[in-house]
């Protein structure tokens, strides 16, 4: 009995494991609920189409996704079916691969895939310059795009504009021509993992006298500075809000503005060498021009007025 549950215990751990590893993100559209109008994790974009399981027409298995056009189309109206991702995954290309099937398409078909990243879309292809239309039996089609460093989310389905009906099955995610449930993960960044301060900063100090209120205002010029000007903090493996907590206590502890400057220039080589360069010059109309006199009116000692000109240049 004691040996049965043993192997119970570590079939499911097992099991858990891959699951974590390879999630399933129901791509092949076989996860329903009954009462739903379509498949776990899978959602409806546009209006006045009908998007729904259907269980009839499907390539294989058990159901598919049919999008079909109301009989009056509103200007600029579309159907799509959609599901989202994460993009977790390391690889410098990403491929989607569907089956469709065509009914009287005047319009446009087509599978579509999107990566996003936190600001905005990055790709984006819904194969509506292909020209797919007409009545097609299944038929598996394919997308490739970019798949940059920066990507967050990844959006697959497919879109039916115009007259006509869609059916859609049997989704697959390939990255650098592997599946996705082969893809390699990436490797979080650094900054994400830094847990030190997540419960606070611990820092404390008296009363805001127009001392300490100066220093502080200081201090943040520089770290603000540095955030968006040292190339270092840019590859996600610096947690620049720590980073303040860190060097904030022996700032706030420098009894000189020597000594202040030391702890500072100490902070800024602890993030690595500087590859040297010169400052672009923008091109074109240029909105707005970030406002850095600051750092030369400052009368920064020569060791960190040189340090802060070779991050502005870097």
């Amino acid at each position: 009995m004691k040996k049965l549950f043993l192997l119970l215990l570590f079939h499911l751990c097992f099991t858990d494991a891959n699951s974590q590893i390879a999630p399933d993100y129901n791509l092949d559209l076989e996860q329903w609920r009954k009462g739903q109008p379509l498949p776990e994790k899978w959602f409806q974009w546009g209006r006045g189409y009908t998007v729904v399981t259907d269980s009839t027409e499907k390539y294989n298995n058990l159901r598919s996704v049919v999008i079909r056009a109301p009989q009056e189309i509103p200007s600029g109206a579309f159907g799509c079916v959609a599901s989202s991702l994460p993009a977790v995954y390391e690889g410098k290309e990403i491929e989607l691969r569907g089956y469709m099937k065509l009914s009287k398409v005047d319009g446009a078909a087509g599978l579509m895939l999107r990566i996003d990243s936190k600001a905005g879309t990055f790709q984006f292809n819904n194969m509506q310059q292909e020209g797919i239309r007409g009545t097609q039996e299944w038929k598996q089609y394919s997308i490739r795009l970019p798949y940059p460093a920066q990507a967050a989310s990844i959006y697959v389905g497919a879109l039916l504009t115009g007259k006509g009906e869609i059916w859609v099955d049997n989704f697959d995610l390939f990255i650098d021509g592997k599946p996705l449930s082969e893809a390699p993960l990436r490797k979080p960044a650094a900054a994400l993992t830094d847990k030190e301060f997540d419960n606070g900063s611990g820092i404390s100090f008296g009363p805001l006298t127009r001392s300490l209120i100066d220093n502080l205002a200081y201090t943040g010029k520089l770290w603000g500075f540095l955030k968006y000007y040292h190339p270092a903090i840019a590859t996600g493996d610096v947690n620049w809000d720590y980073e303040l907590f860190r060097v904030l206590p022996g700032i706030l502890n420098a009894g000189t503005k020597v000594e202040k400057e030391k702890v500072l220039a100490q902070w800024i080589r602890k993030l690595g060498p500087l590859t040297p360069g010169t400052a672009p010059s923008p091109e074109g109309e240029v909105v707005l021009r970030p406002d850095l006199t600051w750092t030369e009116q400052a009368t920064f000692g020569k060791e960190l007025a040189t340090l802060l000109d070779e991050v502005r240049k870097a």
